[in-house]
């Protein structure tokens, strides 16, 4: 699974970006951390039942 919010990064501005841009920025890293920690949880849990019905 590729996630589409790793495909474009956020630029790094500094200290040019506004505090709304920067809250705008912190939402969504926070929505592609959170995006990525259910994908490692499929991942997890698909690997698991795979290997279960190996044995």
């Amino acid at each position: 699974m590729t996630s589409k919010s790793t495909s474009n990064p956020i630029q790094n501005q500094g200290p040019d970006k506004s505090y709304k841009d920067l809250e705008r920025q912190v939402r969504k890293l926070e929505k592609q951390l959170e995006d990525a920690q259910l994908e490692n949880d499929v991942l997890k849990k698909a690997k698991a039942y795979l290997d279960s019905r190996k044995e």
